[in-house]
């Protein structure tokens, strides 16, 4: 068992794995975002035409046709077509990098894998991390600070509330628990088994973003 935690954490630290992470998550963001920039277009697309129909009825005349055709002809763009040839691009850039990914020792993928944060205003950003978080395990274990740890902590008052903060996390994890604390230490050793530990079968994992929190 020695031997096998070692081996976890040669390839958790390795520069292959963590390119490969980099690499996923970077590319799987953009993609969500250009989903997003066509969504924008459509409904902007929708609305406009609805606007022109409007414009014709109470006018009598018929100029949406004539209008939509011009503005497509001068604004390809909002046709989407640049958008979707690079989520094609994107998409085989994706293939590409789950192809390299590296080998991974037995059981990796059969960890529980834990984290903390406060998730405050829920963004992209999190989505990106909590889904990213699958690549080091199977099961995804959540901390959340509540609201007066958070303030502690920050020096603020959150903008959510926790029961809003829940909400925003628990679709992306498969468990979810309060920390009503500065220091979560106590909190995620009540709920990391000593057999996970002393088996290996489990990991810590967090955004770049903030290394030295929690423990401030």
């Amino acid at each position: 068992v020695s031997w096998l935690k070692d081996e976890y954490r040669r390839v958790g630290h390795s520069k292959h794995f963590q390119s490969f992470i980099y690499a996923k998550k970077s590319l799987a963001t953009f993609d969500r975002e250009l989903d997003l920039l066509l969504e924008f277009l459509n409904l902007n697309a929708t609305a406009f035409s609805k606007i022109l129909k409007k414009f014709d009825k109470r006018t009598g005349s018929n100029a949406r046709d004539e209008y939509l055709a011009e503005l497509h002809k001068s604004h390809a763009y909002l046709e989407g077509g640049v958008l979707r040839g690079l989520q094609e691009r994107v998409s085989s850039l994706i293939d590409e990098v789950n192809s390299l990914k590296p080998s991974l020792p037995e059981g990796w993928e059969n960890r529980k894998v834990y984290t903390i944060g406060c998730f405050d205003l829920f963004h992209r950003g999190h989505q990106n991390v909590l889904l990213s978080l699958r690549e080091f395990g199977y099961y995804i274990v959540a901390g959340i600070h509540d609201d007066e740890s958070y303030f502690k902590l920050k020096n603020k008052y959150t903008i959510d509330n926790l029961e809003t903060r829940m909400k925003n996390v628990k679709p992306f994890v498969d468990q979810l628990y309060v920390i009503p604390s500065t220091d979560p230490l106590l909190y995620i050793k009540s709920v990391v088994s000593e057999q996970d530990i002393e088996e290996g079968s489990c990991c810590y994992a967090r955004g770049d973003d903030m290394l030295n929190f929690p423990g401030r």
